[in-house]
């Protein structure tokens, strides 16, 4: 995720990344609404102070027994419009990060801009790529023809992209969150199994 600060400070760079990689992200939504979100922060933080700073004025008022009402309703009314602004301010917060997620990271220079694999740019082979006197299948038929992996079962489920995993596959992906559980536990992870809602 990108840093807020680089989206505000680099907004062309991260047109030309959105329109790179096909995002369908409204950057200019973001930086407006980030925009106000700063505006009624400024106005929240003046309230929260003048708020501060009467209720210093109203204690001073109560110890020497003056009247100090008229400042007391005054201020909540601000304290009303303070939790009006934090409301308001929280609901933008939830937008931006909403949008956030779906900005991409910036490519680095070096990254070929083409319009699919094919402009892909080797930049060095290790080893002999080994050759076979039959056409070898892509690892996600070998794997639904073991019976690893059901694409269409987990398109009816789920949609498109998303993988079930069946018999020999299940059982390896379960060893695998399991085996990265322990590890991190033996780091000083404490594992926690929330309720189920």
């Amino acid at each position: 995720m990108l840093a807020v600060k680089r989206l505000r400070a680099e907004p062309a760079r991260v047109r030309e990344a959105i329109a790179f990689k096909k995002t369908p992200v409204d950057l200019d939504r973001y930086l407006e609404r980030d925009e106000r979100r700063r505006e009624l922060l400024v106005q929240a933080e003046r309230l929260k102070h003048e708020r501060n700073e009467v209720s210093e004025e109203i204690g001073r008022l109560k110890k020497a027994g003056q009247d100090a009402a008229a400042k007391v309703d005054a201020m909540k009314r601000v304290g009303e419009e303070i939790k009006s602004l934090d409301a308001r301010i929280a609901e933008i917060e939830t937008e931006l990060q909403g949008i956030l997620a779906w900005i991409p990271n910036i490519p680095h220079d070096s990254v070929p801009k083409a319009e699919d694999a094919a402009g892909n740019v080797v930049f060095r082979t290790v080893g002999t790529p080994r050759t076979f006197d039959f056409k070898p299948k892509t690892h996600w038929e070998l794997a639904e023809s073991l019976g690893l992996l059901d694409f269409e079962r987990a398109g009816k489920i789920a949609g498109a992209g998303f993988l079930l995993f069946t018999g020999k596959g299940a059982r390896l992906e379960r060893a695998l969150i399991q085996f990265m559980i322990d590890l991190a536990v033996k780091r000083g992870y404490v594992e926690v199994s929330p309720p189920h809602l």
